[in-house]
Protein backbone atom coordinates (compact mmCIF):
# COMPACT_ATOMS: atom_id res chain seq x y z
CA UNK A 1 0.00 0.00 0.00
CA UNK A 2 1.21 3.20 -1.16
CA UNK A 3 1.51 6.09 0.86
CA UNK A 4 -0.84 8.17 -0.54
CA UNK A 5 -3.46 5.21 0.54
CA UNK A 6 -2.61 5.21 4.00
CA UNK A 7 -2.93 9.07 4.35
CA UNK A 8 -6.62 8.98 3.02
CA UNK A 9 -7.28 5.91 5.60
CA UNK A 10 -5.70 7.90 8.37
CA UNK A 11 -8.27 11.08 7.04
CA UNK A 12 -10.98 8.63 7.28
CA UNK A 13 -10.45 7.35 10.54
CA UNK A 14 -9.90 11.26 11.70
CA UNK A 15 -13.18 12.25 10.04
CA UNK A 16 -15.47 10.09 12.35
CA UNK A 17 -16.13 11.75 15.68
CA UNK A 18 -15.44 10.36 18.87
CA UNK A 19 -17.59 9.32 21.39
CA UNK A 20 -17.28 11.80 24.55
CA UNK A 21 -17.19 10.42 28.31
CA UNK A 22 -20.72 10.48 29.37
CA UNK A 23 -22.86 11.32 25.84
CA UNK A 24 -25.25 8.60 25.88
CA UNK A 25 -26.39 10.26 29.43
CA UNK A 26 -29.53 12.33 29.91
CA UNK A 27 -28.39 15.62 30.76
CA UNK A 28 -30.10 18.15 32.44
CA UNK A 29 -31.30 20.51 29.83
CA UNK A 30 -34.38 21.51 28.49
CA UNK A 31 -37.68 22.61 30.47
CA UNK A 32 -38.98 18.89 30.83
CA UNK A 33 -37.07 15.67 32.12
CA UNK A 34 -35.55 13.51 29.94
CA UNK A 35 -35.84 9.79 31.08
CA UNK A 36 -35.67 6.60 28.44
CA UNK A 37 -35.24 8.54 25.42
CA UNK A 38 -38.22 11.13 25.56
CA UNK A 39 -38.34 14.07 23.91
CA UNK A 40 -35.62 16.99 25.43
CA UNK A 41 -37.84 19.76 24.71
CA UNK A 42 -40.86 18.03 25.98
CA UNK A 43 -43.27 17.76 22.97
CA UNK A 44 -45.09 14.85 22.67
CA UNK A 45 -44.00 11.33 22.48
CA UNK A 46 -44.72 8.59 20.04
CA UNK A 47 -47.74 6.51 20.27
CA UNK A 48 -45.59 3.71 21.07
CA UNK A 49 -43.34 4.90 23.35
CA UNK A 50 -46.99 6.52 25.13
CA UNK A 51 -48.45 2.98 25.22
CA UNK A 52 -45.27 1.72 27.05
CA UNK A 53 -45.70 3.93 29.36
CA UNK A 54 -49.56 3.39 29.62
CA UNK A 55 -50.29 7.17 28.89
CA UNK A 56 -50.76 7.35 25.65
CA UNK A 57 -54.83 8.88 26.43
CA UNK A 58 -52.88 12.00 27.41
CA UNK A 59 -51.20 12.51 24.31
CA UNK A 60 -53.35 14.06 22.53
CA UNK A 61 -55.77 16.05 25.36
CA UNK A 62 -55.67 19.62 25.95
CA UNK A 63 -57.73 19.33 29.17
CA UNK A 64 -58.65 16.73 32.01
CA UNK A 65 -61.57 16.31 34.10
CA UNK A 66 -61.23 14.96 37.54
CA UNK A 67 -64.08 13.63 39.60
CA UNK A 68 -64.10 12.53 43.18
CA UNK A 69 -66.30 9.53 44.26
CA UNK A 70 -68.78 9.89 46.31
CA UNK A 71 -68.62 6.29 48.36
CA UNK A 72 -71.19 7.07 51.04
CA UNK A 73 -73.26 10.50 52.20
CA UNK A 74 -70.70 12.02 53.99
CA UNK A 75 -73.06 14.17 55.81
CA UNK A 76 -74.51 11.38 58.37
CA UNK A 77 -71.12 9.56 58.55
CA UNK A 78 -68.36 10.96 61.21
CA UNK A 79 -65.34 9.22 60.06
CA UNK A 80 -62.54 10.49 56.85
CA UNK A 81 -63.17 7.85 53.54
CA UNK A 82 -60.05 7.61 51.45
CA UNK A 83 -60.93 9.10 48.57
CA UNK A 84 -60.74 7.83 44.66
CA UNK A 85 -61.20 9.65 42.16
CA UNK A 86 -62.46 8.94 38.03
CA UNK A 87 -60.37 10.95 35.15
CA UNK A 88 -62.05 11.45 32.13
CA UNK A 89 -61.48 13.40 28.57
CA UNK A 90 -63.81 16.32 27.26
CA UNK A 91 -66.46 14.11 26.31
CA UNK A 92 -66.97 12.19 29.18
CA UNK A 93 -65.64 8.88 28.74
CA UNK A 94 -63.56 7.10 32.04
CA UNK A 95 -59.48 7.26 31.25
CA UNK A 96 -58.16 6.85 34.68
CA UNK A 97 -59.17 5.62 37.97
CA UNK A 98 -57.45 6.56 40.92
CA UNK A 99 -57.38 4.96 44.29
CA UNK A 100 -55.80 6.02 47.85
CA UNK A 101 -53.74 3.26 50.07
CA UNK A 102 -53.97 3.98 53.41
CA UNK A 103 -54.71 2.66 56.86
CA UNK A 104 -57.87 3.58 58.78
CA UNK A 105 -56.24 5.10 61.64
CA UNK A 106 -54.11 7.68 59.30
CA UNK A 107 -57.17 8.44 57.35
CA UNK A 108 -59.21 9.23 60.04
CA UNK A 109 -56.95 11.06 62.79
CA UNK A 110 -55.26 13.04 60.33
CA UNK A 111 -57.68 14.31 58.16
CA UNK A 112 -56.73 16.19 54.81
CA UNK A 113 -53.09 16.23 56.67
CA UNK A 114 -52.81 12.95 55.99
CA UNK A 115 -50.05 11.10 54.01
CA UNK A 116 -50.39 8.67 51.44
CA UNK A 117 -50.07 6.71 48.47
CA UNK A 118 -52.24 6.93 45.40
CA UNK A 119 -52.22 4.35 42.54
CA UNK A 120 -53.90 5.94 39.25
CA UNK A 121 -54.97 2.78 36.63
CA UNK A 122 -55.92 2.34 32.81
CA UNK A 123 -58.72 0.91 32.01
CA UNK A 124 -56.89 -2.44 31.16
CA UNK A 125 -56.28 -2.13 35.32
CA UNK A 126 -52.29 -1.49 35.10
CA UNK A 127 -50.88 1.28 37.32
CA UNK A 128 -49.57 4.19 35.08
CA UNK A 129 -48.81 6.68 37.60
CA UNK A 130 -48.00 6.52 41.27
CA UNK A 131 -48.40 9.54 43.87
CA UNK A 132 -46.57 10.00 46.98
CA UNK A 133 -47.33 12.60 49.54
CA UNK A 134 -45.35 12.14 52.78
CA UNK A 135 -46.42 13.49 56.02
CA UNK A 136 -46.03 17.32 56.97
CA UNK A 137 -47.71 20.03 58.46
CA UNK A 138 -50.43 22.38 56.92
CA UNK A 139 -50.57 25.40 57.46
CA UNK A 140 -47.10 26.38 58.36
CA UNK A 141 -44.20 27.99 56.07
CA UNK A 142 -41.29 27.05 57.97
CA UNK A 143 -39.19 24.52 55.64
CA UNK A 144 -40.05 21.30 57.04
CA UNK A 145 -43.81 22.05 56.94
CA UNK A 146 -44.24 22.64 53.27
CA UNK A 147 -46.85 20.48 51.18
CA UNK A 148 -45.20 18.21 48.78
CA UNK A 149 -46.45 15.44 46.34
CA UNK A 150 -44.03 13.06 44.52
CA UNK A 151 -45.07 11.67 41.03
CA UNK A 152 -43.56 8.08 39.57
CA UNK A 153 -44.46 6.41 36.30
CA UNK A 154 -44.07 2.43 37.38
CA UNK A 155 -43.23 1.72 34.16
CA UNK A 156 -39.94 3.58 33.91
CA UNK A 157 -39.35 2.94 37.88
CA UNK A 158 -38.41 6.58 38.24
CA UNK A 159 -39.56 9.65 39.95
CA UNK A 160 -40.42 12.43 37.02
CA UNK A 161 -41.55 15.20 38.78
CA UNK A 162 -42.64 16.50 41.63
CA UNK A 163 -44.87 20.05 43.14
CA UNK A 164 -44.24 21.54 46.08
CA UNK A 165 -45.13 24.62 48.29
CA UNK A 166 -43.15 27.68 48.66
CA UNK A 167 -44.42 30.78 50.78
CA UNK A 168 -43.07 34.36 50.50
CA UNK A 169 -43.99 37.33 52.00
CA UNK A 170 -47.38 35.89 53.23
CA UNK A 171 -48.51 34.45 49.44
CA UNK A 172 -48.41 30.64 48.56
CA UNK A 173 -47.60 29.08 45.32
CA UNK A 174 -46.80 25.30 44.22
CA UNK A 175 -43.78 24.86 41.90
CA UNK A 176 -43.99 22.43 39.60
CA UNK A 177 -40.91 20.22 38.73
CA UNK A 178 -39.35 17.55 36.20
CA UNK A 179 -37.16 14.70 37.09
CA UNK A 180 -34.20 16.22 37.21
CA UNK A 181 -36.07 18.93 40.12
CA UNK A 182 -36.18 22.07 37.85
CA UNK A 183 -38.99 23.99 38.07
CA UNK A 184 -41.45 24.07 35.04
CA UNK A 185 -44.51 26.08 36.22
CA UNK A 186 -45.68 27.55 39.10
CA UNK A 187 -49.11 27.85 40.41
CA UNK A 188 -50.45 30.46 41.77
CA UNK A 189 -52.93 31.01 44.71
CA UNK A 190 -56.05 32.84 44.55
CA UNK A 191 -56.81 35.22 47.25
CA UNK A 192 -59.57 33.16 48.59
CA UNK A 193 -59.65 29.75 47.95
CA UNK A 194 -63.64 29.60 49.44
CA UNK A 195 -66.34 28.57 46.41
CA UNK A 196 -68.18 32.31 47.29
CA UNK A 197 -71.24 33.36 45.40
CA UNK A 198 -71.04 29.45 44.10
CA UNK A 199 -68.50 29.94 41.91
CA UNK A 200 -65.38 28.01 40.79
CA UNK A 201 -62.04 28.47 42.10
CA UNK A 202 -59.31 28.82 39.56
CA UNK A 203 -55.43 28.12 40.07
CA UNK A 204 -53.86 29.63 37.43
CA UNK A 205 -50.69 27.72 36.03
CA UNK A 206 -48.01 29.68 35.20
CA UNK A 207 -44.74 29.82 33.23
CA UNK A 208 -41.26 30.26 34.87
CA UNK A 209 -39.86 32.44 32.73
CA UNK A 210 -42.49 34.88 31.15
CA UNK A 211 -44.80 34.28 34.81
CA UNK A 212 -47.89 34.31 32.03
CA UNK A 213 -50.59 32.00 32.29
CA UNK A 214 -50.40 29.02 30.55
CA UNK A 215 -53.21 26.39 31.43
CA UNK A 216 -55.42 26.29 34.58
CA UNK A 217 -56.89 23.90 37.62
CA UNK A 218 -60.24 24.94 38.05
CA UNK A 219 -62.32 23.64 41.01
CA UNK A 220 -65.91 23.37 39.55
CA UNK A 221 -68.71 24.00 41.53
CA UNK A 222 -71.29 21.14 41.82
CA UNK A 223 -74.53 22.36 43.67
CA UNK A 224 -75.20 22.81 46.97
CA UNK A 225 -76.21 19.41 47.78
CA UNK A 226 -73.16 18.12 46.89
CA UNK A 227 -71.02 21.03 48.06
CA UNK A 228 -72.20 21.14 51.56
CA UNK A 229 -73.75 17.00 51.98
CA UNK A 230 -70.30 15.55 50.92
CA UNK A 231 -66.51 16.76 50.80
CA UNK A 232 -66.50 14.87 47.08
CA UNK A 233 -65.15 17.65 44.33
CA UNK A 234 -64.32 18.07 40.87
CA UNK A 235 -62.37 19.86 39.00
CA UNK A 236 -60.74 20.70 35.65
CA UNK A 237 -57.04 20.65 33.99
CA UNK A 238 -56.17 22.48 31.09
CA UNK A 239 -52.82 21.66 30.26
CA UNK A 240 -50.06 23.71 28.48
CA UNK A 241 -49.54 23.48 24.62
CA UNK A 242 -47.23 21.07 23.52
CA UNK A 243 -46.70 19.25 26.85
CA UNK A 244 -45.33 15.88 27.30
CA UNK A 245 -47.48 13.26 28.88
CA UNK A 246 -44.58 13.20 31.71
CA UNK A 247 -45.54 16.30 32.97
CA UNK A 248 -49.03 15.85 32.43
CA UNK A 249 -49.05 13.28 34.85
CA UNK A 250 -47.34 15.51 37.17
CA UNK A 251 -50.29 18.21 37.38
CA UNK A 252 -52.55 15.35 37.72
CA UNK A 253 -50.08 15.37 41.02
CA UNK A 254 -50.66 19.03 41.40
CA UNK A 255 -54.35 18.67 41.38
CA UNK A 256 -54.48 16.29 43.58
CA UNK A 257 -52.54 17.97 46.28
CA UNK A 258 -54.54 20.81 45.80
CA UNK A 259 -57.76 18.66 46.58
CA UNK A 260 -56.14 17.46 50.04
CA UNK A 261 -54.89 21.05 51.07
CA UNK A 262 -57.64 23.47 50.58
CA UNK A 263 -61.30 21.39 49.68
CA UNK A 264 -60.71 18.33 51.47
CA UNK A 265 -62.62 17.96 55.16
CA UNK A 266 -60.22 17.55 58.30
CA UNK A 267 -61.02 15.07 61.24
CA UNK A 268 -63.88 17.37 62.70
CA UNK A 269 -67.04 16.50 61.80
CA UNK A 270 -68.31 19.77 61.90
CA UNK A 271 -66.42 20.96 59.33
CA UNK A 272 -68.99 18.96 57.02
CA UNK A 273 -71.72 21.38 57.34
CA UNK A 274 -69.90 24.34 56.25
CA UNK A 275 -71.42 25.47 53.04
CA UNK A 276 -67.93 26.56 51.70
CA UNK A 277 -65.25 24.10 51.58
CA UNK A 278 -61.94 25.69 51.63
CA UNK A 279 -61.73 27.38 55.13
CA UNK A 280 -58.47 26.55 57.32
CA UNK A 281 -60.48 24.46 59.92
CA UNK A 282 -63.06 23.06 57.56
Amino acid sequence: MDKNSNLSVAQTVSDVPKSKKGADKPKKTGLYPVVSGHSRDGSVCSCQENSVLGLERLAGLDKLLVSQQIRSPNFWIKFQLKNRYRFEDPSGRDIYFAAERNDCCTTCCCGRKRPFSMSIHDARGREVVKLDRPAKCQGCCWLGCRQRINVMIPALQAQVGSVEEVCKCCSTKLLVKNGFGDVVFKIKMPWCNYSICCGDVVFPILSKESKQVVGKITKKWKGCCQECCTDADNFEIEFPKDLNVQMKAVLLGACILLDFMYFESSKCPAGRFLPFKGFPFA
